[in-house]
């Protein structure tokens, strides 16, 4: 009677034991799908992000300093890339800026525009496949641009949300309030002022770096294609406008660089791509 006791006593525990085990184990599996569930973007990016960190790596080795401007230009982007273009002001040199972006913010792309301007070496844009508004903005601030075959740039005239919720060039607004002194008009215009003094001052800063004269004949020309209404906010401009606008283009040779940018993108949140 004592062994059978035993026995069964023995067996009660571990099955108890086993209980316990299934348990812990069905807890760390739910878990683990939970978080893969949760993190499923994170995971779908990983390889990206993998690869353009290994692809910039290398390009940095033949190129120099490289600031991948990729996704939305906005406030928490302006911080770290007007950051990463200091640091390469520090240490001097050539510097390469990738841009890949369909714009964003006035007051972001001020910010890194300014600093592009102030770096001491020279700086070249490249823009394989796209850069609109204020990611053009910040190309037309380098001292050359080299662009893909088929790449487009586009105006930079700011645009803000009317009415009716529909997107309009700030100029637009002004000339559409024309003669009216309302708020909304008074706005659109001083935001296209302030665009196209920015311009101008990013420009100038270039310039009095690289020792050249800060105004040349073409800015006025240039200012009224690119802010001032001559072409609407969605006009593509091709290499061929860009070098009749007066600035220093040529042709991307390296292909690189657009698998650079799309993987860049690819390697961004779902609501930044």
């Amino acid at each position: 009677r004592g062994l059978a006791h035993r026995r069964r006593h023995l067996a009660r525990g571990t099955g108890g034991r086993v209980t316990l085990s299934i348990d812990i184990t069905t807890l760390l599996t739910t878990a683990a799908l939970v978080l893969l569930w949760c993190g499923r973007d994170l995971l779908w990016r990983l390889p990206y992000m993998l690869a353009a960190a290994a692809l910039g790596a290398i390009l940095r080795r033949r190129y120099g300093a490289i600031v991948v401007i990729v996704g939305a230009v906005d406030e928490p982007a302006a911080e770290r890339w007007s950051a990463l273009v200091r640091a390469c002001s520090r240490r001097g040199g050539p510097l390469t800026v990738l841009i890949h972006s369909d714009g964003g913010h006035t007051h972001a792309r001020a910010i890194i525009a300014r600093a592009i301007a102030q770096h001491p070496g020279p700086v070249t844009a490249r823009v394989p496949i796209r850069a609109w508004s204020a990611g053009a903005a910040l190309a037309y601030t380098a001292d050359k641009i080299h662009m893909g075959d088929d790449a487009v740039l586009g105006p930079c005239d700011p645009h803000r949300g009317a009415d009716d919720n529909r997107i309009w060039c700030a100029l637009d607004i002004a000339a559409r309030d024309r003669g009216d002194t309302t708020a909304g008009m008074l706005r659109s215009e001083h935001a296209v002022e302030e665009c196209a003094t920015a311009m101008r001052a990013n420009w100038a800063a270039r310039r009095r770096v690289l020792g050249r004269p800060q105004v040349m004949p073409g800015d006025d020309a240039a200012i009224a294609a690119l802010i001032l209404g001559t072409r609407n906010h969605w006009h593509p401009l091709f290499i061929h406008d860009i070098a009749a606008l007066g600035f220093a283009v040529a042709v991307e040779n390296d292909p690189h660089f657009a698998i650079l940018a799309r993987w860049s993108m690819a390697a961004l949140p779902e609501d930044q791509r």
